[in-house]
């Protein structure tokens, strides 16, 4: 008895010097709660915040120092479920001790008291875990003790919120997603499952292709992604995330008492009318958890190429590749610009009775009726290079590869392509030539590559108008100016923002598509080692429309916004390969347009420099540049007129052929 007493009068001495070394109190604020403690016997920082010398914050910070604790700010902190199952409320009550975090092992206690070794363990007995404590004030535990042993309530709360927030929202499309099956919804689901219900609906609802739980130092984001673009759908209390983190990994059949490293799951539920795939994925970020969940609606997987919306010329084109007995096509493009669709589409336009079809994919996002489809396991060895040779003895006639990723599998693809197999695969390139440098880059032959590739089709997912919200309005002169534009007159659409469409003035989106035809001569081309720069020309005169040709379509006929183009489709400038004019390709050197004679470039009459039509001064020779109303004065060297050098650039552009 005499030794604690000891100790625990060196305790106070050391927490008295601590609080005056951080210049909190005084001496004689100290000798005073020294004097007070001998008549009242309760701890020193207990007296020294009565005495209104410190504060809650600065005790609970002090003692963390002094102990060699953490210091946790409740507000900030997300309390796991699986902690609370751990210790009884009456419990942690009786020891003023709120239960932060479990795993196998240590269980996470915040207390005011982080002396109180009775109460340590006291903790350990009951979670049957050792007991790693820190440091908080004794307000914030017992608000915390509130919040989370009422945790029920709340959360019902938010859920009733979520609810009716999705049912006004909703409005008639809401029926549409009314029952999920079991796994998410049924009578007396607990409020954390009619969260997380809610959260998934109204994806469903709003046609998100992802919804992204993103836990911030104070509250919790819910952000869905809305043909292509982020939008915060709802902010939640930051106590809610570790019950929607157990909640979505029970789900997905992830293991909820690991948070430190990073997780995937699936789950498939069901509405009244179809089907809907989910993909979990969580990361630990520096506030907790972050959750990302894909959805795959399985009716995407049915459709065909005219269900895409794509236009005539193109599906006469995609048509065509389908029907060819060998050879591969690949299809191009980033993450998200809807590659998988376009393949579905053109293998269920190939599938029928008399044909054989595999894919091997990584991971299956749609089910094909009537085609085999093959889930990539690389941990079980299952690799895209060792299941396609498996492929290739399972007597196929079409196959589909879900990503062309290393040499091996380009390799085995390029072989299959001729010994009579149809073989369809993915890469992720900018554009249609440049699928071309990527296989070679990956180290095929350029004779393979041309001998086997019939088609590249590159494409990107373009945002439409909200037709709801229509109207017309005058682009910045920059965007313009970017896309060719600055010159042409007509008129440009854009939506203003309603409810249908979020505020966002887009509604909905549709592909465009880079078509490039394997000819004779691109063949030719590909096997003497041309560079992309050349066959991409010669794919432009052969008739290939770029990405930016069919996106500028779009602008014309007021379905979407220049500005959308320059996102999407302004790609390693191939909107400037087009003849404002005519709107045939042109090479990036031509002066004028080799087709119809329209002057493409113009010159500083000063120092022959090129320059834009726009400039009033020539950046590089500082002259004053000839205005609108200067036009029919001459601007070249031999003072020949617009017209007359249109005609001379003409004559010497044209091929010995033309």
């Amino acid at each position: 008895m005499e030794l604690e007493a000891e100790n625990d009068d060196n305790m106070k001495q050391k927490l008295g010097t601590l609080l005056q070394d951080a210049g909190l109190i005084t001496e004689d604020q100290l000798q005073k709660a020294l004097a007070h403690q001998k008549i009242e016997r309760r701890r020193l920082g207990d007296i020294l915040v009565a005495m209104g010398a410190i504060t809650d914050e600065d005790l609970a910070e002090t003692l963390a120092s002094q102990l060699g604790l953490p210091y946790v700010d409740l507000d900030t902190v997300v309390i796991e479920p699986e902690a609370l199952e751990r210790l009884p409320e009456k419990f942690a009550r009786k020891h003023n001790c709120i239960p932060l975090a479990v795993d196998r092992e240590v269980i996470t206690v915040a207390m005011a008291d982080p002396l109180d070794v009775k109460a340590i363990e006291d903790v350990g007995f009951s979670s049957g875990r050792q007991v790693a404590p820190c440091v908080s004030t004794r307000d914030q535990v017992q608000s915390a003790l509130d919040s989370a042993y009422n945790l029920d309530a709340s959360l019902s709360s938010i859920a009733d919120t979520l609810a009716m927030s999705a049912s006004v929202s909703g409005g008639a499309e809401d029926s549409q997603v009314e029952d999920l099956d079991g796994v998410l919804r049924r009578q007396g689901a607990s409020p954390v499952v009619r969260i997380v219900d809610e959260v998934i609906r109204g994806a469903i609802v709003d046609h998100a292709s992802d919804i992204h739980i993103e836990p911030q130092e104070k509250d919790l984001i819910v952000r869905y992604r809305i043909d292509g673009m982020l939008q915060e759908h709802v902010q939640l209390p930051k106590l809610v995330h570790g019950s929607l983190v157990s909640r979505i990994k029970i789900m997905g059949r992830m293991d909820i008492a690991e948070k430190r490293v990073p997780q995937d799951g699936r789950v498939e539920i069901r509405t009244q009318r179809r089907n809907i795939d989910l993909r979990i994925s969580s990361l630990p970020t520096q506030h907790g958890e972050k959750i990302v969940i894909r959805v795959l609606d399985q009716s995407a997987g049915s459709k065909t190429l005219e269900d895409l919306g794509v236009s005539d010329h193109v599906i006469k084109k995609l048509s065509d590749f389908i029907s060819r007995p060998a050879g591969m096509v690949l299809v191009t493009g980033p993450t998200g610009s809807g590659k998988s669709t376009t393949l579905y589409a053109m293998l269920r336009g190939a599938a029928r009775e008399s044909v054989n079809v595999v894919t091997v994919e990584d991971p299956i996002e749609y089910k094909l009726a009537g085609v085999n489809q093959v889930q990539v396991h690389r941990k079980a060895g299952l690799t895209f290079a060792f299941t396609l040779r498996a492929v290739l003895r399972q007597d196929p006639d079409i196959i589909m590869v879900g990503e062309i990723r290393d040499e091996e599998t380009a390799e085995i693809g390029l072989q299959a392509s001729q010994t009579g197999h149809l073989v369809f695969g993915t890469l992720h390139t900018n554009d249609a030539p440049s699928a071309i440098t990527r296989l070679i880059d990956l180290g095929m032959e350029p004779y393979l590559v041309s001998s086997a590739l019939e088609a590249v089709v590159a494409q990107r997912l373009l945002r439409l108008n909200c037709d709801n919200c229509t109207e017309t309005y005058t682009p910045s002169p920059a965007v313009l100016e970017r896309l060719g534009l600055a010159g042409e007159r007509m008129e440009y659409h854009r939506g203003s923002g309603c409810e249908r469409c979020n505020g966002s003035g887009y509604r909905g989106r549709t592909g465009i598509f880079e078509i490039m035809a394997v000819s004779s001569r691109v063949r030719e081309l590909i096997a003497t080692g041309a560079t992309e720069d050349r066959i991409r020309q010669t794919a432009l005169v052969e008739g290939m429309h770029t990405l930016g040709r069919e996106a500028l379509e779009l602008v014309r006929r007021g379905m979407t916004t220049p500005e959308e183009v320059v996102r999407v489709a302004a790609v390693r400038d191939q909107l400037a390969t087009l003849c404002p004019s005519c709107h045939q390709p042109l090479s990036a050197q031509y002066m004028a347009c080799p087709y119809c004679g329209f002057r493409v470039a113009h010159t500083c009459p000063s120092c022959k420099s090129q320059i834009s039509q726009v400039w009033v001064f020539c950046p590089f020779c500082n002259a004053k540049l000839p205005g609108e109303e200067d036009s029919s004065e001459p601007d070249c060297e031999h003072g020949e007129s617009d017209e007359e050098e249109q005609v001379s650039a003409h004559d010497m552009l044209r091929t010995p052929a033309g």
